[in-house]
Parts: structure tokens; C-alpha cells; sequence
């Protein structure tokens, strides 16, 4: 009997991105045992936004995603002369596989403090 085939799986570099004081952040994902088609979708943080969005990666390969703070927006750091609340999103990823039944998901927390940008 033929061993079961291993489904497709997406690895992060992180559960979380902080943006540091340029605007930007990375995360490294990898997939394993196979190739597969990934997606990005990032909600809740609308001055942030997802550079790479999508791709297809084959098993081993890895690609860089990259995170950045839309326009920065100095008023928008200051509420009533102090520095404003850090703000916080989600960046899902999800991924699919056509060579066998496999897809699956993984959510990275997005934060940034808008007084560092």
C-alpha cells in the first residue's frame, strides 16, 4: 500500500509583524511537502498596507511578504496633543494545493504604534 500523500502546509516566520519606525515589516512563509498557491488578505488596519498578496510556491521555496504603512499620516499620530493607541490587524493567509486534497489558513497579527512612524 502507497504511503498517504502529505497535504501542502504554509510556514510563517512569525505570528506577528511590528512595523518598525520606517513603516515597513517582513515575514518570511515557506511551503512544505508540496507545492501550493497562497493568498494574503489583511483586515482591521487600514493605513497598513500587504505589498506581496498572492503567489504559487513549489515545496522548499519561500518567498517574502511585505507589510507597509499606506501614507503616513502626522495628524493622525496625535490625539488631543499625545501620542495615539498602537493599532493592530490581521494579516490572513491562506493556501491551496490542486496535487492533493489539502488547503488551510494562518493568521499573523499586525501591530504598529502610529507615534513611531
Amino acid at each position: 500500500m502507497a504511503p498517504k500523500a502529505t497535504a501542502p502546509q504554509l510556514t510563517v516566520s512569525s505570528t506577528t509583524a511590528d512595523l518598525t519606525a520606517n513603516g515597513q515589516a517582513t515575514l518570511t512563509i515557506t511551503a512544505t511537502d508540496g507545492p501550493l498557491r497562497w493568498q494574503g488578505l489583511l483586515t482591521g488596519s487600514p493605513s497598513v498596507r500587504l505589498i506581496s498578496d498572492a503567489g504559487v510556491l513549489t515545496a522548499g521555496q519561500s518567498t517574502t511578504v511585505h507589510l507597509r504603512q499606506a501614507e503616513p499620516d502626522a495628524a493622525a499620530r496625535f490625539t488631543s496633543g499625545t501620542c495615539g493607541e498602537s493599532v493592530t490587524g490581521t494579516l490572513t493567509l491562506t493556501w491551496s494545493s490542486e496535487a492533493t486534497t489539502g488547503s488551510g489558513s494562518t493568521a499573523v497579527i499586525v501591530r504598529f504604534s502610529p507615534c513611531d512612524l
